[in-house]
């Protein structure tokens, strides 16, 4: 895996960093279905975390929205792939922070683009605006690739919903949904779950208190991108 890292000068006060990680997407034989079956889950004291192998951020809110743009004249069942696979993560981390699905303007937005639109092989693009003193997130936004088959785009949708709550970078670990080369294992580990509440773990739970709303301050910013890539030995890529 590559990281590149590019800047830009936007003003004497900001400028904005573009960060491209390459994610790798193999075994397309295999694994479970989105949503469906998969090996029982891991308790949180099972794994540990990978936080020594991210640069992590998170949001000042309690609840994230995000909101997804159906694609135009396709049918709206991938639409429901996509919000089930970003809400796989409210189990892990909903008690601390929370994506929730809204009509309209949201913390996050999440459009399809035509097959191959993205680039060569690159099948999800992630993007965040964040401030660079406190990796406070402020507002994200998701792009994938409207050709995949179900299954790839639960996991593309599964392995962007992570980055966008706040791991940036990649696990170690293979067998986690955030690995830098998604293999098939599209249901969220308990090192992935012991990653992303580390990134919240000295919030108090949602059901303890009542959530602060309070919009991060203005600041300098920080613009980060991960795209996820396709392998080309797990077959044809969909745009092609």
């Amino acid at each position: 895996m590559s990281v590149l890292f590019r800047f830009f000068p936007l003003s004497s006060l900001a400028s904005i960093v573009f960060a491209v990680a390459a994610c790798l997407l193999s075994g397309c034989g295999g694994g479970s279905g989105g949503g469906g079956g998969g090996a029982a889950p891991q308790t949180l004291s099972s794994a540990s975390n990978y936080l020594g192998s991210i640069n992590p951020a998170r949001w000042q809110q309690r609840t994230v929205s995000f909101h997804i743009q159906p694609p135009s004249g396709e049918d709206t069942g991938v639409v429901e792939t996509v919000r089930d696979g970003i809400e796989q993560w409210n189990p892990a981390v909903g008690d601390l922070v929370e994506l929730q699905r809204q009509s309209g303007r949201a913390d996050v937005e999440v459009e399809f683009v035509a097959p191959g639109s993205l680039g060569p092989s690159v099948i999800g693009r992630s993007t965040w605006n964040l401030r660079s003193d406190t990796r406070v997130i402020i507002s994200a936004r998701i792009l994938i690739d409207s050709g995949m088959p179900p299954r790839q785009m639960w996991e593309c949708a599964t392995h962007e919903a992570g980055h966008i709550l706040g791991i940036e970078g990649h696990s170690p670990n293979p067998e986690d949904v955030m690995y830098f080369q998604v293999t098939g294992e599209d249901q969220i580990t308990a090192s992935d779950r012991n990653t992303a509440r580390a990134l919240y773990g000295d919030l108090p739970s949602r059901n303890s208190h009542p959530p602060e709303e309070t919009p991060p301050p203005a600041g300098i910013t920080v613009v980060t991108v991960c795209e996820t890539t396709w392998d080309d030995l797990a077959g044809p890529h969909p745009g092609h």
